[in-house]
């Protein structure tokens, strides 16, 4: 068989039809191949799932040592079939899938998922296979799900092509799609949405993306006007242009993204070669990404579904003010707590509300957000509970109001849960509920919620992360529109195609972005050595080895401050020979002897470049040596504006540094600005071709900042 073997006008058709992919998610006619009467097998309750789930299109199963197959007649190769295929299911072994892809092609199916294992998950010798398995389909023209899939479920058009998640478990509808890499965390995720009472309206496995990836199957899925909600899973990052066209498509669309991704901690954090790059991690574009195109990032399936909740909440995310009612004033405070550290503060309750709530709280309560009741408000059925609930959620400073309570027996919970229900109906202010009891104990009250739109958390930090999480979102537009100036462009032509930059070769470009570095000559070990040292003047002064294959300098005995201007030449010799010692392998340019900046506050900036679609990321915070043990920085997408920029600084733990603290004079904000500025302009120009920039320290002056130490990498 060639590879020049034209498309069927099927295929054409479904490739036109880009990223909507209607003939994978509303196919007229499903072929299994490989489907088995083996009990408990795959194939068979794919095959029983698909016939269970109502679906209205034609179930053709393939088998060529069957006959029929659940009063199904079986076929012995998908091109018997006598009527058209738009979507195949491969259940075969790995080795007959590439000739199963050739028959679909033959047969033209437009589309196929790959249930079967085997390929690049097992090593090089499978990703062979698996390239092949592609290479097959797209001469053919077929869009590939897979392989090692667990298929997929889309409740709009009664399909559940899958043998991990039956029908009836996907719960009635709530507009929520899972897509993710991982099959079985997806099938845990429909039975902990299941218990929650939330159902989802479409469900897809990816396996090993060997065509389609997630980015492509999310962007079809926000297409399909029953999902307003999209979970993502991922196990490796997407292309960021991909990920990005995702983004925005869901903000234009009004719908909502969740993402959960492993392997946030891998090694290539510890493996960083500057220090940013080892405090913000390798997935610092996506995060920021993500969060600045209104995405909301969660850490487990759990904290996932929580986020579920806070958005099926009556339109959770409204505003930040919250009023609490609960029966234990020391639950409540702890509430207080989590709310505070997820971003989320106390609403101040108006003085008409608060004289209300005094005429039903007991004496011994307390009237003040958090409004305790006690437990002795729950004793009759006078209905003072709900009236309660009822002023604080009226109150025109809440945003939302979060019930706590504790301890109470199952028929009294059940009928607050009515009453609570009853004030859900008739507000507009979204309402959650915390339930501290026992899980045997919630189901009914938990039910009866779910079908009020009230959101219901295990804990107080549970409810607290997932309303700070919906709360935060934002659509923050990178300020692409900024452009590199004369200034920026010229530094740019300083550099050399490649490599690692020493600081001595540096000093020239930082000047051209207008960036004070101080004085300073390099010694080569010759006989102007002398005349160098002479021009610098009075020291003292720092000693630095230049090699482009040292970054961290001191860590080979590299640098050497407070050295008098005649003790230098000992010094510079001493260091050749430590620095020989310890890294026997680098080229050494010479030492560069440095005048000593004068004092100030030590800030850390750096950029870690554009990589696999994403934009360059700039970090500014508090530097030197121990810049790594505190951690105080924070990082943001390039370019920024000057507003941007302040707002970056005045982000800080340690903003009140710069800003005069405690009677100190301020530093020199609006200089830090300008080369947060230009920094972060100079990384959007270069592009790809930045691999990371640091300079540490950068010492902020009450006039001015210098660059005391700079790494430059480029590709």
């Amino acid at each position: 068989m060639t590879n020049t073997l034209p498309c069927t006008t099927a295929q054409q058709e479904a490739a036109e039809q880009g990223g909507n992919l209607s003939t994978l998610l509303r196919p007229r006619g499903i072929a299994i191949i490989g489907a088995s009467r083996r009990v408990g097998s795959p194939a068979f309750r794919t095959l029983t799932n698909l016939v269970s789930s109502d679906f209205e299109g034609k179930i053709w199963p393939v088998n060529p040592k069957e006959s029929e197959l659940l009063e199904l007649q079986c076929f012995a190769s998908v091109r018997d079939i006598p009527g058209p295929v738009d979507l195949a299911l491969v259940m075969v072994s790995a080795g007959q899938v590439e000739s199963v892809i050739e028959e679909c092609g033959m047969k033209s199916v437009p589309a196929v998922v790959v249930f079967s294992s085997g390929f690049a998950e097992l090593g090089e010798d499978g990703r062979s296979m698996q390239e092949g398995v592609a290479a097959t389909a797209r001469r053919w023209g077929i869009r590939l799900v897979g392989p090692n899939s667990q298929g997929f479920a889309f409740v709009p058009s009664n399909l559940t092509a899958t043998f991990s998640v039956p029908a009836a478990n996907l719960g009635k509808p709530s507009g929520i799609a899972y897509i993710g890499q991982s099959g079985a965390l997806g099938g845990a995720l429909v039975y902990e949405c299941r218990s929650r009472g939330i159902g989802l309206s479409a469900w897809m496995s990816t396996g090993n993306q060997a065509d389609m990836a997630v980015t492509e199957i999310a962007l079809a899925m926000l297409e399909e006007p029953e999902i307003s909600i999209l979970a993502i899973y991922l196990e490796e990052l997407p292309e960021g242009q991909g990920w990005a066209r995702v983004l925005k498509a869901a903000a234009a669309s009004g719908k909502q993204i969740v993402v959960l991704r492993s392997g946030r901690t891998d090694a290539g954090k510890k493996a960083a070669s500057s220090h940013t790059g080892a405090m913000i991690g390798s997935d610092a574009a996506f995060m920021l990404l993500s969060e600045s195109l209104g995405a909301i990032s969660v850490h487990d399936l759990d904290e996932m579904v929580d986020v579920f909740d806070a958005l099926l909440n009556q339109g959770a995310g409204a505003g930040d003010r919250i009023g609490i009612v609960t029966s234990s004033g020391g639950a409540g405070s702890i509430l207080v707590d989590h709310l505070h550290e997820n971003s989320l503060r106390l609403a101040d309750l108006s003085t008409d509300t608060a004289a209300s709530l005094a005429q039903i709280v007991p004496a011994f309560g307390s009237v003040a957000n958090p409004v305790d009741v006690t437990t002795a408000l729950f004793t009759g059925d006078g209905g003072e509970f709900a009236t309660v609930c009822r002023l604080v959620v009226d109150d025109p400073g809440v945003d939302h109001l979060v019930v706590l309570l504790t301890g109470l027996n199952a028929p009294r919970s059940a009928r607050i849960a009515d009453e609570l229900a009853q004030v859900a109906a008739a507000s507009q202010t979204p309402i959650s509920f915390v339930h501290m009891a026992a899980p045997d104990g919630r189901a009914a009250v938990d039910n009866i919620l779910h079908a009020a739109r009230v959101g219901v958390y295990n804990s107080t930090r549970d409810a607290a992360v997932a309303l700070g999480r919906v709360g935060r979102r934002r659509q923050t537009a990178v300020a692409a529109s900024l452009q590199a100036d004369e200034d920026e462009l010229r530094a740019v032509a300083q550099l050399p195609e490649g490599g690692t930059v020493t600081e001595w070769e540096g000093r020239a470009f930082l000047r051209e972005l207008g960036i004070s570095v101080p004085d300073a000559v390099l010694l080569r070990g010759d006989d102007d050595d002398v005349a160098a040292i002479e021009c610098l003047g009075e020291g003292p002064f720092a000693l630095k080895a230049q090699s482009p294959q040292i970054v961290h300098k001191t860590e080979v005995g590299g640098v050497e401050v407070g050295v008098a201007p005649s003790d230098v030449p000992a010094a510079a010799e001493r260091m050749r020979r430590k620095v020989a010692a310890l890294a026997p392998g680098a080229t050494v340019d010479g030492i560069m002897i440095q005048q000593m900046a004068g004092r100030g506050v030590e800030l850390i900036i750096g950029l870690e470049g554009s990589d696999q679609g994403y934009p360059p990321v700039l970090t500014v915070g508090f530097g030197g040596s121990r810049a790594e043990i505190y951690a105080d920085v924070v990082s943001a997408l390039c370019p920024l504006d000057v507003n941007q920029a302040r707002r970056l600084l005045e982000s800080l733990t340690g903003w009140p540094l710069l800003d005069g603290y405690r009677g100190s004079e301020r530093c020199d904000v609006a200089t830090v600005v300008d080369t947060v500025v230009r920094l972060s302009r100079l990384a959007s120009a270069l592009g790809h071709k930045l691999a990371d920039l640091e300079i540490n320290p950068y010492i902020v002056h009450q006039r001015g900042a210098t660059a005391v130490d700079l790494v430059l990498r480029l590709r």
